[in-house]
Formats: structure tokens, C-alpha cells, sequence
């Protein structure tokens, strides 16, 4: 899978596979791929693994108790009405000519928007407490003090919502705004294993990561507090204490203090979450083989349509040359610009080359131009003198034209010579010089 996805890498976007009837990128695959390997190493260090699992809870309820009575309530369109008053909000600050009005116009503008967004929140809070108290019923949290559960309140602001508005990307927002804040330890043992389970059908990385806390924390019954510590050298690790926090030595500012994983249940071991896994390796080979025929009918289209895009352009451009050789006042200029493009250009003016063609290009689908002044980035072949219609004196003329070259190539790489015969020699006479010297400088010292 790494061999495909690398040596893809550059037409990641452009190759489709299908999988299980749904179509999507490489690139797609491809973030997915190395997510894996980043997830568990995103959770080496507690904190980060406590992140995961908070998240995982989160969406857990959110997609099996929240999103259901989200959608068939009113929450969605209450949350529409609110991103139109945010549009609405944000066009009293401006007149129809994109000017801004003063103070005084906006704040007469927004006081009915004010009205009707407090009567929006009112509204949406009260279904959100409703949601709340039955989501709470509904994973057994109901008899727990107050302390032990916190639901978020709803948190809007004037923020305009970028996408296509339709009612799942609407709701996947609200999820920023709603949001659920409990411990798994503090379901039933029933809804727990439900989580669980979630978790490795959803989250088989993390479902490892648990496995191991959970194995570590049966093992050493005795730890009460996980302390995870930041150094001034950038670097971080995990402790593990049999106390509480209070009796911590040296408990500043550069440690954060977590509890042990704890649930009622019965923790899956690390083998099971492992072969758990498996299944996730079996789908990868599945994508992989499936990725693999892919990029290979992609290569192979995309190798012929090349050559079908450089057949348009050479027919484009040749066609092109040749109206502009039946012009008799552009000739010299065709004759310039096939020098231009074969390196014997002396010159001359070409009174079109900043002009474009069209041609197709079959592996994008669409016409594209190009601009003659890139001709000398063309390969060779690209330009066929007997499509243009070049006569033999015209012929002859470039073979003049490129003789010409050739004798100024000739002369300016005897000149290069010769200079560099200069240097050799005056580098060569004053080491002879400076050798004399030393010479003499001894014969002298001997002498005395």
C-alpha cells in the first residue's frame, strides 16, 4: 500500500477507486492510511490518549442518541435561522455600495436581530435540554450528582458557516457548538460494552491503546493519580503515584494531573485488540489491490491521453505555423521561431510570439492554451516542417541559419580557448617565477 501510495504521490487527486460502491481518491485513502500509523503514536503519552477516548465518547453518543432527535427536531432549523441572522447581522455594518455606515445606523439595524437571536438561543436551549435529559436516561446517567456530568451549554456566536448547508454538514457544526462532557466509567456496565464495542469496530488503534491502559491500570491496582510532567528541555513523561494529588511533592505548574481509566466491565485484552486489528489490515490489502489496479489503468490512460494531448498541441501548433507561413510577411518569422525552438536562433524577430493556441488536453478533459513564447520548453519532434509547408529554399535557409550558428558557436569556443591558453600560460610563467625566486632566496642562504 506504501509503494502505491508513493509512487502516486503527484496524481493522488486525479485517481479514483471504488470501494464498496462508494467512489473516492487516493488522496482521501491515502490520509486515512497514514492516520492509522499517526493515531497511535498521537496517544504514546496519557493526556493524548485521554484526548482520544473523550473524543471517541463524544461521537459515540452524538451518532447513536443525539443525531436522531437533532434531526427530526427543530435544532436544525434554529441553527439555519442563526446563520441567517449572522448574515444578516454582518450586512447592517455596510451600505448597498460596500461603504461603512456609522454606529448609530448599525445599532439601529441589529436591535431587532438581537430580539430575534436571544429568541433563537431561548428556543434552541430549551431542545438541547431536552436532547440532554434524554440522552442522559438513555446511557444509564440519570441518578448521578450534578458534579459528576456536565453538558455543555450552547455557545453561539456570529459566525457565518462555510460549505454547502445541508442538514449533515449543518449538524456536523453543531457538534462545535453542542457539545457532552462525562466519563465512560459513569454509564451502566451495560451501555459501557456497547461503547466498547463501538470503539472496535470504529476506532481499532484506539481500542489497542485502551486494551493496554486498562490491562495496566488491572495490574497496578494501587495507583490512585497520573501525573504528566513537561520539562524545560521540550521533552514530557507520564508518573504514576499511590497518593493523591495533595501529597504529590513538588505539584507546580509543570505537571497535569489525570485519573486512572477505570470502568466496570471486564477489559478486553491487548490479544483481542490486536486480532481486533486484523480485520483493519485485511481491509488496507482489500483497498490496497484494489488501489493497485487503479493506478495502473489510471498510468496507463494517462500515458496514452499524454500522447493524444501532444499529438493536439503538435497539430495546433503546426496548423498554426502554417497559416502564419502563408502570410509572405510573416515567413522570416516562422523561420525564427523553428530556430528559437531548435537552439540556432541568431536573433531574428518573431512577430507572434506572444500570442496562444488552443489544443485539448485528454487527461484534464478540457482545452487549454499555450503560449508560444514557451516554445524552447518543448521536446524535440513537436514541430513537422512538411505540415507547415516549408519550400526547399526556406529549407535551405534554415540549414543556412543553423551553419551560421554553428560558425559563431565555433568562433565563440575559440575564443574560450584561447583565453583559457592566456591564463594556463601566465598562471604557468608565474609559478615558474615565483619558483625561480624561492630558488634563488635558498642558493643564497647557502652561500652565506
Amino acid at each position: 500500500m506504501m509503494k502505491v501510495l508513493d509512487g502516486n504521490r503527484f496524481q493522488h487527486r486525479q485517481i479514483i477507486i471504488e470501494v464498496n460502491s462508494i467512489k473516492d481518491s487516493l488522496q482521501n485513502f491515502s490520509n486515512r492510511f497514514w492516520g492509522l500509523s499517526n493515531t497511535y503514536t498521537n496517544m504514546q503519552n496519557y493526556p493524548n490518549f485521554i484526548m482520544s477516548q473523550v473524543n471517541s465518547l463524544q461521537n459515540w453518543v452524538w451518532e447513536e442518541y443525539i443525531y436522531s432527535q437533532v434531526k427530526d427536531g427543530s435544532m436544525v432549523s434554529l441553527f439555519k435561522d442563526l446563520l441567517q441572522i449572522t448574515k444578516d447581522f454582518d450586512a447592517t455594518r455596510y451600505d448597498e455600495n460596500g461603504d461603512s455606515v456609522s454606529w448609530d445606523i448599525q445599532r439601529t439595524l441589529q436591535e431587532p436581530l438581537n430580539e430575534k437571536y436571544n429568541d433563537n438561543t431561548d428556543a434552541i436551549n430549551k431542545e438541547w435540554a431536552t436532547i440532554r435529559d434524554n440522552v442522559k436516561g438513555s446511557i444509564g446517567l440519570g441518578g448521578l450528582v450534578k458534579n459528576c456530568l456536565l453538558f455543555s451549554q450552547p455557545d453561539i456566536h456570529y459566525n457565518l458557516f462555510y460549505g454547502e448547508e445541508t442538514d449533515e454538514n449543518l449538524i456536523e457544526t453543531m457538534k462545535n457548538y453542542f457539545s457532552i462532557d462525562f466519563e465512560a466509567k459513569e454509564m451502566t456496565a451495560d451501555k459501557q460494552t456497547e461503547y466498547i464495542t463501538y470503539v472496535a469496530d470504529y476506532e481499532p488503534i484506539l481500542f489497542i491503546r485502551m486494551a493496554q491502559w486498562m490491562q495496566f491500570f488491572a495490574d497496578n491496582p494501587s495507583i490512585e493519580l497520573v501525573a504528566h510532567t513537561s520539562t524545560s528541555a521540550y521533552k514530557s513523561h507520564d508518573a504514576f503515584y499511590r497518593c493523591n494529588m495533595n501529597e504529590v511533592a513538588n505539584a507546580n505548574g509543570n505537571k497535569s494531573f489525570y485519573m486512572p481509566l477505570e470502568l466496570v466491565i471486564e477489559a478486553p485484552t491487548i490479544d483481542e485488540a490486536i486480532d481486533n486489528f486484523s480485520l483493519v489490515i485485511d481491509e488496507w490489502e482489500t483497498i490496497g489491490f484494489i488501489a493497485l489496479k487503479a493506478t495502473q489503468e489510471f498510468n496507463n490512460s494517462w500515458e496514452i491521453n499524454a500522447e493524444k494531448t501532444n499529438e493536439s498541441l503538435k497539430n495546433a501548433l503546426n496548423g498554426f505555423l502554417k497559416e502564419q507561413y502563408a502570410n509572405t510577411g510573416a515567413k522570416d518569422c516562422v523561420l525564427n521561431f523553428i530556430a528559437i525552438q531548435h537552439g540556432f536562433s541568431t536573433g531574428g524577430s518573431v512577430s507572434f510570439l506572444k500570442e496562444t493556441i488552443e489544443y485539448h488536453d485528454f487527461n484534464r478533459g478540457t482545452d487549454v492554451n499555450f503560449y508560444l513564447s514557451h516554445i524552447g520548453t518543448l521536446g524535440d519532434g513537436i514541430l513537422d516542417i512538411t505540415a507547415i509547408g516549408l519550400t526547399e529554399a526556406d529549407t535551405n535557409e534554415l540549414s543556412r541559419m543553423w551553419n551560421k550558428k554553428q560558425d559563431d558557436v565555433l568562433r565563440s569556443h575559440q575564443y574560450g580557448q584561447q583565453r583559457l591558453i592566456e591564463q594556463m600560460t601566465s598562471h604557468q610563467n608565474e609559478f615558474n617565477k615565483n619558483k625561480e625566486y624561492t630558488r634563488n632566496r635558498f642558493m643564497e642562504l647557502l652561500q652565506r
